[in-house]
């Protein structure tokens, strides 16, 4: 083993009956000493929830905590919007990542982000009687994603922190007071590239 470096493994013990084995378990991960906790596994970090709508007040269940994390709706049955909340705002603010819209408030929309989950209230936008839902989580982790807010400037150069454990991959930036695109980094892309959540330039 190398030191600071990051190991996953899966493991299997052989029971005292010959050719007998156990399941494999969960991944279990650790890292050589630096003090630096290792990663979950993804199943911890990132989920996929389908939900039906029912316009009542009620917990939608993930499987993972969402009590730091990103929660991106949208409705699978009819043309409709994307709908992103985030736990670093209020948990009634949105934003949409196929519209140019600033932030906006949904009322009786998502209210409350939970361990095991969110709670949702009766705003047809995300929980509307006889329609479909898919919800998808991303879980704050330095070592798989992060959320910053931050104030611009107008002047080039500006550094923005992370919580990251290594260099962003991959990063969404959008204007939460004004209209404005969906910018798109990839480290792939190289610097001075761009991409658009909300257009195909």
């Amino acid at each position: 083993l190398e030191a600071d470096t990051q190991y996953w493994a899966r493991l299997r013990y052989k029971a005292q009956t010959p050719d007998v084995q156990s399941p494999y378990s969960s991944v279990v991960t650790f890292k050589t000493a630096d003090g630096t906790p290792p990663i979950p596994p993804v199943d911890d970090l990132f989920s996929t929830t389908l939900y039906a709508g029912d316009s009542t007040s009620r917990d939608i269940k993930t499987g993972v905590d969402n009590t730091n994390s990103l929660v991106w709706i949208k409705e699978t049955t009819d043309t409709a919007h994307h709908y992103l909340f985030n736990s670093e705002n209020s948990a009634g603010l949105y934003l949409s990542s196929d519209q140019l819209t600033k932030e906006k408030s949904l009322a009786q929309g998502l209210n409350s982000f939970d361990s095991d989950g969110f709670h949702i209230m009766s705003s047809p936008e995300i929980n509307e009687s006889g329609q479909t839902y898919v919800a998808w989580s991303f879980v704050k982790n330095s070592g798989f994603f992060d959320i910053q807010n931050y104030t611009g400037t107008g002047v080039s150069g500006l550094k923005v922190p992370h919580q990251l454990q290594s260099e962003p991959a991959m990063m969404i930036v959008k204007n939460r007071s004004t209209g404005s695109d969906w910018a798109v980094y990839h480290k792939e892309l190289g610097t001075g590239k761009v991409l658009y959540l909300n257009d195909t330039r």
